[in-house]
């Protein structure tokens, strides 16, 4: 089994892969879960972050503030 040493860390990523590897997800299917749950929700956070910056870098020179912080709270809403 993977035993890291006191001065490593393991990433959420790396805890997620050695569950498979090691072909324990039956003995903690709850970890399992809220690893992906949390793994997949720091993607859809930064595809959304991603999306809001290419709006911003594309219309900045071309709208007033107004128009700006209005898109970026539709923006919000429907992510």
């Amino acid at each position: 089994m993977h035993k890291p040493s006191k001065s490593s860390t393991v990433s959420h990523t790396n805890l997620y892969q050695i569950i498979f590897k090691e072909n324990i997800q039956l003995a903690f299917p709850n970890v399992e879960s809220i690893l992906w749950l949390f793994l997949s929700l720091i993607v859809t956070n930064y595809t959304g972050e991603r999306s809001l910056k290419n709006i911003k870098n594309q219309l900045r020179s071309t709208m007033t503030q107004t128009k700006l912080s209005s898109l970026n709270i539709l923006c919000i809403k429907n992510g």
